[in-house]
């Protein structure tokens, strides 16, 4: 183990060893003061130790005394280091271990939210078996994984406060009363899932349609900065798809309920986790893995069958009006929000375009949302 130098029984000012060069010369304080051309009273707090060298000071000291301006940075910082070392016992350790806890997520916003509840935040003991309640785990590590699919925006593991948003959906899922899973049934109502975006009704009626056919349907607020859509995992046989409508838009929230729907057809985030890039994102095609692109291509087209679009795209491009997208969704039975953003990531229509079409799904789930 590499040893540390010993600290010194008091902290030695810089101060000090400048009165010493100042004595050494015979000068005063204020003769110092007259040659550097600064007032008496800032020479005499830094001996006083009540004024910290800076680098513009440490200079000046440098050119007086014939030494380099790092000799007196590094008195300063020396005496700084050892007033911290000064400390009461085991305080540093508690700024090292509430760094820890710290990792396990947003803690202050995980309090604020009541997803972790301990009558003293600034007890740590109290906050680590928190922690590790709201985990499910007996000891929190660095290792702290949860099975799942989860679509975000960007590739790697999900962040400490992904992680916090997903465990959060799958303990709000376990108190959700469903029926026994049949997944055939999903199969079929993924096929119309689409359709129920056609009216404000329809769409209020989706988490009950799920419901029925034994999928547990989680809408929560996304923490802030989790740039994180939607996660599909599983409670033993029992599928669980969370939502968070970081994105209010109708396509947004119908494409991001059958991608986690087609992972639960697939048995994906079933043993491992599996992490989704966020198609809306415009993340490269490449990046995304086999199991992610069958989910998003499953989404797209049970959101608009494929010959369906290629033949409306091929009789109104390069132009696509209002009325076109409209009369398209009344065709398909679906809102025209889905075409508009289809044809959005499609790149056929400016992102600006069409936009008062997109619709607000939030309002219609506001009952749903949970934070």
């Amino acid at each position: 183990m590499r040893k540390t130098s010993p600290r010194p029984f008091r902290p030695i000012r810089p101060g000090e060893i400048l009165q010493e060069e100042l004595d050494a010369r015979g000068w005063s304080q204020a003769e110092l003061a007259e040659i550097m051309e600064r007032p008496v009273q800032a020479v005499n707090e830094i001996v006083v130790g009540k004024k910290a060298i800076t680098a513009e000071t440490a200079r000046q000291l440098a050119r007086v005394f014939e030494t380099t301006p790092e000799y007196w940075l590094n008195l300063e910082t020396s005496y700084r280091l050892d007033l911290a070392s000064a400390t009461p016992a085991g305080k540093e350790d508690e700024v090292e271990r509430r760094a820890r806890l710290h990792d396990f997520g947003p803690i202050k916003e995980m309090l604020n939210r009541g997803w972790i509840t301990v009558r003293d935040p600034k007890n740590l003991d109290q906050l680590e078996t928190a922690l590790g309640r709201f985990y499910g785990v007996p000891r929190l590590t660095r290792d702290l994984r949860l099975p799942c699919a989860a679509r975000k925006t960007g590739g790697g593991e999900l962040t400490s406060a992904q992680l916090a948003w997903v465990t959060r959906v799958r303990n709000l899922s376990e108190s959700q009363s469903v029926e026994s899973f049949q997944p055939k049934r999903l199969v079929k109502l993924a096929l119309k899932l689409a359709s129920q975006s056609a009216t404000e009704a329809g769409i209020q009626q989706v988490p009950a349609l799920l419901r029925e056919v034994g999928v547990r349907v989680i809408f929560l607020e996304a923490l802030p900065r989790t740039k994180i859509d939607g996660v599909a995992l599983w409670l033993a046989e029992s599928p669980v798809v969370g939502l968070s409508l970081r994105f209010k838009r109708v396509d947004s929230f119908f494409f991001t309920l059958l991608h986690e729907v087609a992972h639960v057809c697939n048995e994906d985030g079933k043993d491992h986790p599996r992490l989704d890039i966020d198609l809306l994102g415009g993340d490269a095609d490449e990046d995304i893995d086999p199991c992610e692109r069958r989910a998003n291509q499953a989404a797209c087209d049970w959101l608009i069958p494929p010959d369906r679009l290629k033949q409306f795209i091929g009789l109104h491009r390069p132009r696509f009006s209002r009325a076109a997208v409209t009369r398209f969704g009344e065709e398909l039975g679906i809102h025209p929000a889905i075409v508009v953003g289809r044809l959005h990531f499609e790149g056929l229509l400016p992102h600006s375009h069409l936009r008062p079409l997109l619709g607000d799904v939030r309002q219609l789930l506001s009952n749903e949302i949970l934070q």
